[in-house]
């Protein structure tokens, strides 16, 4: 291949964005040996639709060479998430991918699309300083490249007319850069001082990729450049932005920091139409947050739920947020139906080298102003899970470090460089951590804080949950005009839950499903605050069936209906 070829392959590959969720290492024989196609291809369209209550992208592929099987033209690789008017979706495992840009994927074949076989383990970028391809794990040259893989169209050695730090005339060259220390998603303005940056139009940015550790690099949007001239630029450090060396690119060269910054969290941001935007959590069930529905067969599993839970009350008593746990739920599939569903994945459902993801799913009503509306989890099916609150062995995996972390995901934080945040993109056999670091925590506080503020559009601000009861997940602020009832279907007790603005008379009757009275269940006064009541079904002497139950209190009446599963 050609110099000029290399040459905007690297700035190509300098642009792609990947959000990783927990990852573990797929070994790269095995990666190959799965695939169906290897490419080297650039992205030249993305189109996103909806389908199944979801957001798909179609991301159309132009080839430049076969490295495995056989492709020719265009190819269409089908990835999850992206955004349609005023709606997004984002999976923490999906590679990002952007228009323009030049990349190695490793593929699978459905039906006439295709599929990255690992997600952002499929993709692999070009670090012409260093003469080798990346992915979030490996690192190799031309040659391991051509000695692993069936080549079809013989490569030649990367390279390139770039070259760093140096500074000829009109060339870049970068002298300091300050703050050191920075936040990321967060409008902080870094200034990096030089000679040679040029002009903006013509410039970009680079930041080490806290997706894989800093192994590669992401480029800043154009919308986050504040000023630029040809001695000084200020610049906002955009959501996926890691601690390490920045570079600044211009007339085909690059100059690197000698300085690093460091980087001590990163908040999420929506992208959208080359903007990025803060994401705030609000009050989206009328409970001052959002409810979560655990699938049956993950609540049937007590050890998994248990690492959940103590996970859920960590970031409920940290940082306050209303996350809650409500009735569990036959539903088994992630979509975007206002219903926030934990479980684990159906067979084949996560790629490989995925522990679990993170769906958020994003409104906006108004320009810049975007908040989550659900978030659905999913977690690898596996028996190398380690449940147990003793060190964990060598060959587990901490179960409860990943929820951990996928709740910080949900939290809306993104991944950190340091290997002590529980925000590091990936987790080793036999480690934990199942403590919030002071980053972490500093970056979720923050969120919280943005999130508690009245006064915008869409849904009421969040409500954060007080220290008092903070370690009961299934408490929010619930009202009884929406109580809570779980597990639901049943087949023996039946809890339910509601929160009452001030003490008041009320009684809950139950009533089959044609509407004819088969128990008054209680009748006595509600206290304000939080009232629950348990009903053991099997006592009532009741056929397998749909009920209702009617809450009446303050002169009102509700129905929750439910499911009883007679024994």
């Amino acid at each position: 291949m050609s110099k000029q070829f290399f040459a905007i392959f690297f700035l190509m590959l300098l642009t792609i964005h990947v959000s990783a969720g927990s990852f573990y290492p797929v070994e790269l024989t095995k990666l190959i040996e799965s695939s169906d196609n290897i490419v080297e291809a650039q992205v030249q369209k993305k189109t996103c639709f909806i389908a199944n209550h979801f957001i798909y992208t179609d991301v159309e592929l132009t080839l430049i060479r076969n490295l495995k099987g056989q492709s020719s033209g265009s190819i269409h690789l089908i990835i999850e998430g992206g955004t349609v008017d005023s709606l997004a979706i984002v999976s923490s495992a999906e590679a990002k991918l952007i228009e323009g840009e030049i990349a190695i994927f490793i593929l699978e074949q459905v039906g006439s699309n295709y599929q990255l076989t690992a997600h952002a383990q499929s993709v692999f970028r070009l670090d012409i300083a260093q003469q080798m391809y990346s992915n979030p794990y490996f690192h190799l040259h031309e040659k391991e490249i051509s000695e692993l893989l069936t080549t079809q169209s013989k490569p030649s050695s990367p390279k390139s007319n770039i070259t760093e730090n140096l500074n000829p005339t009109g060339n870049p060259l970068v002298l300091s850069i300050s703050p050191l220390n920075i936040t990321a998603g967060t409008e902080s303005i870094l200034t990096i001082l030089g000679t040679g940056f040029g002009s903006a139009q013509t410039g970009k940015v680079f930041f080490a990729n806290p997706d894989d550790a800093g192994s590669t690099y992401v480029s800043a949007l154009p919308s986050k450049i504040q000023t630029w001239t040809d001695t000084k630029i200020t610049i906002a450090v955009p959501s996926q932005a890691g601690s390490g060396n920045v570079w600044v690119q211009q007339n085909g060269v690059i100059s690197k920091s000698s300085q690093k910054i460091e980087v001590a969290y990163s908040r999420s941001n929506a992208e959208i139409n080359n903007y990025q935007f803060p994401i705030v959590l609000v009050n989206q069930k009328s409970t001052g947050g959002y409810l979560l529905s655990i699938n049956q067969s993950f609540q049937e599993r007590d050890s998994a739920l248990n690492n959940f839970n103590n996970a859920l009350q960590n970031w409920r008593c940290k940082t306050g947020v209303n996350f809650t746990v409500s009735d569990s739920t036959t539903l088994n599939t992630r979509a975007n139906d206002n219903i926030s569903i934990v479980r684990f994945a159906n067979n084949g459902e996560l790629k490989q080298g995925v522990l679990g993801i993170t769906y958020s799913y994003y409104s906006s009503c108004s320009n810049g102003y975007w908040y989550l509306t659900e978030f659905d989890m999913n977690f690898l099916d596996t028996n190398i899970w380690n449940y147990d609150s003793s060190i964990v062995s060598n060959k587990k995996f901490d179960f409860e470090s990943v929820v951990l972390h996928e709740l910080g995901h949900a939290h809306q934080l993104s991944h950190a460089i340091n290997t002590a945040n529980i925000m590091h993109y990936s987790i080793g056999l036999g480690s934990n951590k199942r403590m919030i670091d002071n980053d972490s925590y500093a970056c979720a506080q923050l969120i919280i804080n943005d999130s508690k503020k009245n006064g915008r559009c869409g849904p009421a601000a969040h409500q954060i949950i007080s220290s008092e009861y903070c370690n009961d997940i299934s408490f929010a602020y619930y009202n009884f005009e929406n109580p809570i009832c779980y597990p639901n279907p049943s087949d023996e007790l039946f809890n339910i839950s509601f929160n009452m603005p001030s003490t008041s008379t009320g009684s809950i009757e139950l009533f089959d499903v044609m509407g004819q009275h088969t128990r008054m269940l209680v009748q006595e006064n509600f206290m304000a605050g939080k009232n629950l009541y348990t009903f053991p079904m099997a006592q009532y002497n009741l056929h397998t069936g749909v009920y209702l139950l009617k809450i009446t209190a303050l002169n009102k009446s509700f129905l929750k209906k439910i499911i009883y599963l007679k024994k």
